[in-house]
Order: structure tokens, then sequence, then C-alpha cells
């Protein structure tokens, strides 16, 4: 089923020069967009949230994306789709294993923790970061269930990490 949801949305490719250009553009550049966004409301708050919500950011990333998506592909090396089928033409090459989605597992950590402090604009992360991870299907790099890992694992750590660090912190300076 994951190859045939790879394959049908791999084939809308080569349409439209401009459609694929937007496809690449939201699969390799959006995430910059999307920190800039966040670097901007980072600057709109006190020091002390600033430093506080940069700490949450910064560990439930490096948790899910450079440990948890890690430690997964040390034990397991899926391929990806356009290495498993011919039929897959990517719109780019990525060489890294594609379980999970690294991409998406970063991208849902970083909003999941904007998210805690900001319901608005972590709603807006979440749903910029889904057009990425999905571009992302689309160019041929992942598959359906990559992302929904990479979504599930991103969002876990981060609400792990920031419930430890509101309840240490937050809770018990009270």
């Amino acid at each position: 089923m994951d190859l045939s949801i790879a394959l049908k949305l791999n084939s809308y490719l080569g349409l439209s020069p401009f459609y694929d250009g937007l496809i690449y553009f939201n699969a390799v550049y959006l995430t910059w967009i999307i920190v800039a966004i966040a670097f901007v409301w980072l600057l709109s708050g006190s020091m002390m949230r600033n430093m506080f919500v940069l700490v949450c950011i910064s560990i439930s990333t490096f948790v899910a994306r450079g440990i948890v998506t890690e430690a997964i592909r040390l034990f397991y090396n899926r391929p990806r789709p356009f290495l498993e089928s011919s039929q897959i033409h990517p719109l780019f090459i990525v060489h890294e294993w594609s379980f999970p989605s690294g991409h998406a597992t970063l991208l849902f950590a970083f909003a999941t923790a904007i998210y805690f402090f900001d319901k608005r604009l972590g709603l807006i992360v979440l749903l910029l970061s889904t057009v990425v991870i999905l571009s992302r299907v689309v160019a041929g790099v992942h598959y359906l269930s990559d992302i929904v890992a990479g979504a599930i694992i991103g969002s876990v750590c981060a609400s792990i990490v920031t419930y430890i660090f509101k309840k240490k912190f937050v809770n018990h300076n009270s």
C-alpha cells in the first residue's frame, strides 16, 4: 500500500514545470521559511521566555531527530522509494535511509514544541510542516509511512521534553 501511494503521488510530477518547482521548493526550502517565522516570533517575546522556548525546541529536535531517528536507522535500513521502484522518478536525490523521515521528525518536534507556547503559531507551523513532508512524498524521496512515523516521533518527543521542562521550571518557580 505504501508503494502504491508513493507511485500515485509521484505520478503528478512532470505534468507542469510550475507544479514541479512548487513541490521542489516546498520539499527543500519551505523548512527555512518555517524557521524564519519561528525566529521572528521568538524576537517578539521576553528574553526569559525566549531562552526557555529555545531550550525546549533545541532539546526536542535533538532528541527526536538526532537520537531517536538515528537509533531506528541503525537497526532498520529502508531504502528510498526511487531505489525500490523504477516507476518512481525522484525530483531530487537523497542518500540517507528513508524511515523514519528526518524532515518530518525534526519539523514536527519543532512545531509541537512551539505549539505548547503559542497554539496559533504552532498550528501554522504544523500546517506548513505538513506541506513540506507531503511534498517529499510527491518528490519520490519518502513513503507515506516514513513521514507519519517521523511526525509521531517528533510530536511525542517534543511533548515529553516540553512537559518535563514546564513541570520542572515553570511549576517549580511558581
